[in-house]
């Protein structure tokens, strides 16, 4: 056995792998095969893994612990007011002390949310008083990782794995997500953000929303379920300004509106019998003007009439959202910034109509067969060498 205090060495004799496991003895480091050798392990002091790129791992012989270590800590993202802190899981306990109590109240919310939002949003839900100051908000939270910018235009934020970690909550609202799933989660906020002016009271915790049912005689097991457990995570709650308890929805543009509308009759009909007459109203909000009418419309469709309990007085409304987010054109790529696909044209009729043309027997009619264009792979990162 090495007495401990005895390795003086800098550097690996072997390649090292990603993530080395490190140990700190008498101002010495020491890999795990060293440390092992020491004889008091008492003295031993457990480090951060050292993360390694590939081309590290595999292309360099002997690289210096000393010199990799210090790489390591010197990460670091220069914030406001000349704070710095250092982009590794080891440091997220600085990072998050840096998160005072409005910004934690801020990204609380947006988690409930849906966990998107834009500076006009973050304005709106009280995270500073004018425009500028949001935007310095929010980049404050960007360069410390509880933000990423997923749009150009309009500029969007969407909450990290470091928010449902500091908020001590498992979110799929931090996942990536398609373009029109994007748009319906600011859409959320726009309804939220419009509803607070009725006035309109949120439950946007899930526990209390089923104790919201449960303490007005429905039971549990009336409620939607998803895995025999109550799931009310799509839906909003809200106490209305008549008294009612108001259980609202989010149009999504790339679903049937009437079978939205039927869905959430059916979900919610064995909670209209236990609740009684006159105690709920189910609502879904649009921000386009043409869903709005159609809404309207459907109300007296056969089929969500049926859906409806016949006991109980019709309450199904649709909203209109007067001023929603405009249109998202693409999703940023997390890699490079850029546009993930081009935007697209706005539909043309006058394109879809058949060219009149005149044929001869010099000319074939065209076959789309023969002309089919190859299939194309967009690349977003110059990332090939």
């Amino acid at each position: 056995m090495v007495a401990a205090g005895s390795f003086v060495t800098t550097e690996f004799s072997t390649i090292l792998p990603p993530s080395t496991k490190l140990f700190s003895c008498d101002g010495v480091y020491l890999s795990s095969a060293e440390a092992a050798a020491v004889t008091h392990q008492d003295s031993l002091v457990p480090l951060p893994s050292i993360k390694l790129t590939q081309s590290q791992s595999s292309t360099v012989g002997r690289i210096p612990l000393a010199e990799a270590v210090t790489q390591r800590n010197q990460r670091t993202t220069t914030l406001e007011d000349g704070w710095k802190v250092e982009m590794t899981t080891e440091n997220f306990r600085t990072r998050s002390a840096m998160i005072d109590e409005k910004s934690e109240a801020f990204l609380k919310l947006l988690v409930a949310l849906g966990g998107y939002c834009t500076v006009a949003h973050a304005e709106e839900l009280k995270l500073a008083d004018t425009p500028r100051r949001a935007r310095g908000y929010l980049r404050r939270l960007e360069n410390a990782g509880f933000l990423r910018r997923v749009t150009a235009y309009p500029v969007v934020y969407q909450v990290t794995k470091s928010t449902t970690r500091h908020l001590e909550r498992d979110s799929g609202a931090r996942r990536r997500h398609p373009l029109t799933t994007v748009q319906t989660r600011l859409l959320a906020v726009d309804f939220y953000l419009a509803a607070r002016k009725w006035p309109a009271e949120f439950i946007l915790d899930h526990e209390e929303k089923i104790t919201t049912f449960t303490d007005n005689n429905c039971p549990a097991s009336a409620l939607p379920q998803r895995g025999g457990r109550p799931y009310l995570r799509e839906e909003f709650l809200l106490w209305l300004p008549d008294g009612r308890l108001g259980v609202a929805i989010v149009d999504q543009p790339h679903v049937s509106t009437l079978s939205q509308m039927i869905g959430l009759v059916r979900r919610f009909a064995p909670v209209i019998r236990y609740m009684g007459e006159g105690t709920m109203k189910l609502l879904i909000a649009t921000g386009n003007q043409q869903r709005y009418y159609l809404c309207r419309r459907l109300l007296e469709h056969p089929r969500l009439l049926a859906a409806w309990p016949s006991e109980f007085e019709f309450a199904v409304r649709p909203h209109l959202v007067l001023r929603p987010t405009p249109s998202v054109a693409a999703l940023l790529c997390t890699a490079c910034h850029r546009q993930e696909h081009p935007p697209e044209a706005p539909p043309d009729h006058a394109l879809d109509q058949p060219i009149a043309r005149k044929w001869t027997k010099h000319r074939s009619p065209h076959n789309p067969k023969k002309q089919a264009a190859e299939p194309t792979i967009s690349i977003h990162c110059d990332l090939i060498d």
